[in-house]
């Protein structure tokens, strides 16, 4: 089924205007998306093990030798402790998982030399999940593919103490909508790490942890693009301009906003997959300077006991 209200003027609407009621549009478009969510559902079977939640850990525990991963019961949210999230409100917990072990980590965003306590979790039930991990379709054409991508992104944007209970609005109600729909949880891409993608459980006791690790992160890198030449500041005697009344947006203008807004996300986007190759990349390159480091190591020993034998 097509869309019928891009998800920019979605997101623009549950933010600015009206958080819990919506008009005709608006409801057509949460309709659509929840219709369609239909054919982009994965199931996974009971027993399956679905990956990794972390915690870091802020609270001092001696030598590193004695320090273990917090508790079972720690590994999953409280819900009387439940905070804003891109996928629930305050007060309604869900459990966010990733399928891949630097992924689950990468998400609580570590310092150097954080302790971050890892678990392994096994569904307990069968269950049914939206995908919403879409990549900006090739084909211009096909609009529904092109919104589902913008929602995934919005999924995908990482959550920061700056943020206001307002940006997490759009998808916290479409997310409310799945579930209404009986789905179980959503799958997203991460926007910290490539390695995995996100889960949100919807329901805490539809996954279990059978084992718990903890972890110390040895180093971070950031890879960073410079936008244009700088700007500078204008001079302290510059008499500062008068403030322009405002303006009623028209529809043409709301149809231009969008399509830079769109313009600028692709943009964001296509830098984003190339930080993240050249990041791999390097990645890549120092796994095997630490391999080769390593089989160096281990024949030491052989080339020392060849040298005694000779004396």
């Amino acid at each position: 089924m097509d869309l019928p209200c891009d998800y920019l003027w979605f997101d623009l609407y549950t933010k600015t205007h009206f958080r819990y009621r919506y008009n005709e549009e608006v409801n057509h478009f949460i309709e659509a998306v929840v219709e369609s969510a239909a054919s982009r559902t994965v199931k996974w079977g009971q027993g399956t093990p679905l990956g990794e939640r972390s915690v870091a850990d802020t609270d001092s525990c001696g030598h590193p030798i004695k320090c273990r991963p917090f508790s079972v019961e720690r590994m999953k949210p409280e819900p009387v402790k439940a905070k804003e999230g891109r996928v629930n409100p305050k007060g309604i917990p869900c459990l966010y998982l990733a399928t891949h072990e630097d992924t689950a980590m990468s998400e609580v965003r570590p310092w150097h030399d954080a302790r971050i306590s890892l678990a392994r979790f096994e569904l307990t039930q069968a269950v049914e999940l939206v995908d919403c991990s879409q990549d900006l379709p090739d084909d211009p054409t096909n609009e529904e593919a092109r919104k589902w991508h913008w929602i995934g992104a919005a999924f995908s944007r990482p959550v920061t103490s700056s943020d206001d209970v307002s940006d997490y609005a759009p998808t916290q109600i479409l997310a409310e909508a799945f579930r209404q729909r009986w789905y179980d949880g959503i799958i997203y891409n991460s926007g910290l790490n490539t390695d995995g993608k996100n889960v949100a459980l919807f329901n805490l006791s539809h996954a279990d942890v059978k084992e718990r690790f903890l972890y110390t992160l040895s180093d971070v890198a950031y890879f960073f693009y410079k936008h244009g030449t700088g700007e500078s500041e204008p001079p302290a005697t510059a008499t500062p301009e008068a403030p322009k009344p405002k303006r009623k947006l028209s529809a043409a203008g709301r149809k231009a906003i969008i399509a830079a807004t769109k313009k600028r996300w692709r943009l964001q986007n296509a830098a984003a997959k190339a930080a993240a190759k050249k990041a791999a990349s390097k990645k890549a390159a120092v796994r095997k300077v630490v391999a080769k480091k390593a089989a160096a190591k281990k024949t030491a020993p052989a080339a020392a006991q060849a040298v005694t034998g000779e004396r």
